[in-house]
């Protein structure tokens, strides 16, 4: 995973931003941070709190109450912050209790004593907390070099545009590049259900209705081919479909369901479907896991979990970088991602 900005670096941004884009983005951060934490929260089961160099009332040890305000990271040697108990902290997790409004500074010990949690846990939330500052960076970063990414809307006429996106959209905040790729996909799924509808006696009509998109829609898959035959060119004899599902992912391609699809269509793979309701492809469970175990030796990075239907992952740019945590902590292995809800 790529360093976020520096807390200079990012806020020297802000003046490119007018004051409602401003909002939105850090309303963003905000929702961002309380979300992915209540959701780490419930799925350990954490129901109390534990005092930490603070004296809490009663009603401020429900732990259900707490959530992560703030995260700030000031870099590498950078002791900047200080924990509840006055130590210097390059890391600094705000909690605050949604009831009373009591907001607490933690380093990353007290937080895993506070919230009564381990390591792997404590990691889990700095991961998610640095990819909402990536996006973040991404989004100031396309603002002040007036990169919005609306060109595609003018290929999605009449296509019901997702929630999230038409946020940025009516708040004139630019497309995160994970948000253009999801539509480009849906223009990719509409190419496929057409060559279905073709045999159907109303495809004449859809073509005349539907020539412009079409148009694109040819030019994406001009455009898949030739990604296609450039991964066929590169693969050794007898490649498995682990190894070309890989090299798809290296060639831009970013859905999990989606390379299934042309590991069935362009190079020969079981087109059956699993017995469930989402009806996905039987290949799917294996390329998951070998995408997952790719992720854990650092070769990918899983950036996007769409509901139990798909993931989303993108090459590592660079393996080397790792996070660090305090001298304090000892390194351990992240856990395994779990595939029940791919099963």
């Amino acid at each position: 995973m790529k360093p976020s900005l520096t807390k200079e670096e990012r806020e020297s941004l802000f003046p490119y931003a007018t004051k409602e884009q401003l909002d939105f983005l850090l309303n963003h951060v905000k929702q961002g941070f309380k979300t992915k934490f209540l959701n780490i929260m419930a799925d350990i089961k954490v129901t109390l709190v534990r005092s930490q160099d603070v004296t809490l009332v009663e009603i401020e040890k429900d732990a259900s109450s707490w959530i992560l305000e703030d995260y700030i990271d000031y870099g590498k040697g950078n002791y900047l912050g200080r924990c509840a108990c006055n130590r210097k902290l390059r890391r600094v997790f705000t909690v605050k209790h949604v009831v009373t409004g009591r907001r607490i500074d933690y380093g990353e010990d007290h937080l895993m004593q506070f919230l009564g949690i381990d390591e792997n846990i404590l990691r889990d939330i700095v991961k998610d907390a640095s990819i909402i500052h990536l996006e973040l960076d991404e989004l100031l970063i396309k603002i002040k070099e007036n990169q919005y990414g609306y060109e595609i809307l003018e290929d999605l006429d009449g296509m019901e545009i997702p929630e999230d996106i038409q946020a940025h959209i009516n708040a004139n905040v630019p497309l995160l590049d994970r948000q253009i790729n999801r539509l480009y996909r849906k223009l990719r799924e509409i190419e496929r259900n057409v060559r279905k509808q073709q045999e159907e006696s109303l495809m004449k009509a859809l073509l005349e209705e539907k020539n412009r998109m079409l148009q694109q829609i040819e030019r994406e898959h001009r455009r898949l081919e030739a990604i296609v035959e450039k991964v066929r060119q590169n693969l050794p004899p007898n490649p498995t479909k682990e190894m070309i599902a890989l090299q798809l992912v290296f060639n831009g391609f970013s859905s999990t369901l989606e390379i299934c699809h042309i590991l069935i269509d362009y190079f020969g793979q079981d087109g059956s479907l699993s017995a469930g309701v989402h009806k996905r492809p039987r290949i799917f469970p294996s390329i998951l896991q070998h995408f997952l175990e790719q992720t854990e030796k650092g070769n990918l990075i899983l950036m996007e979990k769409i509901g139990v239907e798909d993931c989303i992952f993108i090459p590592n740019e660079d393996v080397n970088i790792r996070l660090e945590m305090e001298d304090t902590i000892e390194e351990n292995n992240e856990g395994e991602e779990q595939l029940t809800l791919f099963l």
